[in-house]
């Protein structure tokens, strides 16, 4: 679209019609409207493209709050606890039996953040690793 109005321009400066500096002026007057008329068009559209862009980043961004919000415990809900287990150390399982599999350790001595679950032998935990795992209420002790 640019190049078409500084062609159609340009075609216009050169054509030689009537050749008066009255014309020429007018004739360069013109190409410079048509000039700026592209730079603003040009410049609308990257703001809409600006504009799409930041929509879409907000809804990512929401997308994102809303998994992070169903993916972690709520917050009310949460006890300090250390553990209570005479190995120095108790596993935390992939899910709410002896028989899930160990994804982490969490060792005696210090504090940690569980959450209640369904099974009320289970504590839900996420480890200082960011793993969110279970553990058993025996090896628990809470603290608040």
């Amino acid at each position: 679209m640019k190049k078409t109005i500084l062609i159609l321009a340009t075609a216009i400066a050169t054509c030689g019609c009537g050749g008066s500096a009255e014309n020429s002026a007018n004739t360069d007057k013109r190409i410079e409207e048509l000039e700026q008329k592209v730079k603003d068009q040009d410049q609308a559209m990257k703001e809409q493209e600006l504009e799409a862009k930041e929509k879409e980043l907000a809804a990512k961004e929401e997308e994102l709050k809303q998994k992070e919000s169903a993916n972690s415990p709520k917050k009310s809900n949460k006890y300090l606890a250390e553990i209570n287990d005479p190995d120095g150390y108790t596993n935390v399982r992939n899910g709410m039996s002896t028989d899930a599999s160990i994804i982490d350790r969490l060792y005696v001595g210090q504090v940690y953040e569980v959450f209640p679950t369904t099974d009320a032998n289970w504590w839900k935990v996420i480890t200082p690793s960011n793993v969110q795992g279970y553990v058993h209420k025996s090896r628990v002790k809470i603290l608040n």
